[in-house]
């Protein structure tokens, strides 16, 4: 257990959030003192006992912690600033005249902190703010202590969101969820000890950038959203075909684990394709269609997945034409294929489109002069599947050298393009590899590579849409 005397947390900002944050660090071992700016708010929980919302477990946990004194709410702000090292930011954000989120009650926060701090102090964001916004919040900060005679010679300011759980809050915040940090560098040393406090093992905490950090409270919540639009749909669907949407959902509970793996462990690539998932999609499209659900959410996602292939397309030509001016017969290389790793199914696979529409000017070129080109520009390697490449590439035959192995494709190549992943695929990069290539440049459009091990090789490394 922490010892509470050498572990002190501030909140400032008694919403739901502030209070179960509160709430829970103080039950792992952490002394907190929370305060709301706002004074009707603060009255509220001081003098009524109000809580500031409903949350499973929130009412419990919250007076057990008052009870115990490991919790104190504060009715002066100052005092939270002057005796807290790390002071979490849990105030409200509410929409700006665009609809985007507003920094106002945030902002007014941190300043007030940066202009009453005694000593060095972390400031921690949990509110789930703008992208960029942490950024502008450190700016700030340093802008306030360049004009303070004394005071801290350094606050920090970090984003620590809480990804959308309501209810499930407390039980996310306590042992489920991830503890995301969102910081420049190594995690400050007090706010490392309050994560300590939370994940002594320190497997729930993931470290990031601050844009990192910020961005994923809103893909989090893009994706639930996603689902909840399925899972409606479904209902919808299965009330129009007389179908018990009850047991077609109880049917895929099983799958649930499998389908976790299949999403989670495959990186963020050019997309989905194979033989079975794209065709599935259309039916399920095609069905809610029959029934009248026109803005079909699985048309949707076969749509954006389409728009996706495409765009990465578009990346990948303009990364090889920037990065090839001036190069004389260039030789590209280009590893895996399948949507799918580990999986020889290249029907509707995003990378076989890409490769022709990469493929297409130089193959036009070969075919309008009848003689062919002296140099083979790109030279292709797929673990498995190559019959189906070649055949699906039959008509840029001219422009591609099918190659038996990484190696052979590799060699004296200017660029290395990835287009899928298969296990023992990151093998691929290895010191060797640099000395068999010409060029240093990788366009990594599956994520099979350590951005960082590749650097390191002395590679020019991009992964897709990143530079």
């Amino acid at each position: 257990m922490t010892n509470r005397e050498d572990n002190k947390a501030g909140i400032i900002g008694l919403t739901v959030t502030g209070l179960a944050w509160g709430a829970v660090l103080a039950e792992a071992g952490v002394s907190v003192l929370a305060t709301d700016m706002d004074e009707e708010v603060l009255n509220g929980c001081l003098e009524e006992g109000e809580m500031p919302g409903v949350e499973p477990g929130l009412e419990a946990l919250a007076t057990a912690q008052l009870a115990s004194g490991n919790l104190t709410l504060c009715p002066n702000t100052r005092r939270v600033i002057r005796e807290c090292p790390v002071i979490f930011i849990t105030a409200m954000v509410p929409p700006d005249e665009e609809d985007r989120p507003s920094l106002r009650f945030v902002e007014a926060a941190v300043r007030q902190v940066a202009g009453q701090a005694p000593e060095d102090r972390v400031i921690a964001v949990k509110a789930p703010v703008a992208l960029g916004s942490t950024e502008r919040l450190q700016q700030s900060v340093d802008a306030i202590l360049s004009d303070r005679e004394d005071g801290p010679e350094r606050i920090v300011v970090t984003a620590v969101p809480e990804l959308y759980d309501d209810g499930q809050m407390v039980r996310s915040m306590a042992a489920d969820g991830p503890l995301i940090i969102g910081c420049d560098g190594e995690i400050p040393e007090a706010l490392a000890a309050i994560c300590a406090a939370l994940d002594p093992q320190g497997r729930r905490t993931r470290r990031c950038s601050p844009r990192e950090a910020e961005l994923a409270v809103f893909a989090e919540a893009g994706r639930l959203a996603a689902e909840l639009a399925w899972k409606n749909e479904m209902a919808a669907l299965c009330g129009h075909l007389e179908v018990d949407g009850d047991a077609v959902a109880g049917l895929l509970k099983g799958q649930r684990r499998v389908r976790s793996r299949l999403v989670e462990n495959r990186p963020l690539s050019l997309g989905y394709g194979g033989s079975r998932l794209p065709r599935e999609v259309r039916e399920w499209a095609a069905l809610a269609g029959d029934a009248g659900l026109s803005d079909s959410l699985a048309e949707a996602f076969d749509a954006q997945n389409a728009r996706h292939g495409e765009a990465a397309g578009r990346w990948l030509e303009a990364a090889l034409a920037q990065s090839l001016a001036g190069v004389d017969d260039p030789v590209v290389a280009v590893v895996g294929a399948s949507s799918s790793p580990g999986t020889d199914d290249l029907r509707e696979t995003p990378a076989v489109e890409i490769l022709k529409a990469l493929a297409a000017p130089a193959a036009e070129k070969a075919e309008a002069s009848g003689e062919g080109v002296d140099v083979k520009p790109f030279r292709l390697y797929v673990p498995w599947g190559m019959d189906q490449m070649k055949w699906r590439l039959f008509k840029e035959r001219e422009v591609f050298t099918f190659c038996d192995t990484a190696v052979e494709a590799t060699r004296d190549a200017d660029a290395l393009i990835v287009l899928g992943s298969w296990p023992g695929g990151s093998g691929i990069l290895m010191p060797s590899l640099k000395k068999r290539m010409r060029g240093r440049l990788i366009l990594d459009a599956a994520a099979l590579f350590s951005r960082e091990k590749a650097e390191k090789l002395g590679f020019e490394y991009r992964r897709l849409f990143q530079k």
